[in-house]
């Protein structure tokens, strides 16, 4: 699991707990902005339950609100969230590139 990715998740914990709301898969996966592998979301879950936080230097300033239904990603306010987006959009774009490759590898074994 990517570095950014686990942070992302921590992140999504810490914000969940924030409103009292329970940490579950579900939530954390209806809060984030891009989707994430199942096995990523347990393990940091467990992480977070078991202590471990994301540093406070990459929290985003993400609306509370965790019932909105558009996942429009906030704008970074500086330099240190826009890299963290960056970073987070180019991981994203490199597990897509992972399973497009896998996709045609199975297509290619039929």
């Amino acid at each position: 699991m990517k570095h950014s990715t686990h942070q992302h998740i921590l992140q999504i914990c810490a914000q969940l707990d924030a409103n009292s709301l329970p940490i579950s898969v579900g939530l954390v996966k209806a809060k984030a902005t891009s989707s994430l592998p199942l096995p990523a979301i347990i393990k940091s879950i467990n992480a977070y339950k078991g202590g471990e936080r994301a540093p406070e230097m990459i929290q985003t300033n993400e609306s509370n609100d965790v019932n909105n239904q558009t996942k429009t990603p906030a704008t970074p306010n500086d330099l240190a969230s826009l890299i963290q987006m960056v970073l987070s959009q180019q991981e994203s774009i490199t597990e897509l590139q992972e399973q497009v490759i896998q996709l045609k590898a199975a297509l290619k074994a039929n």
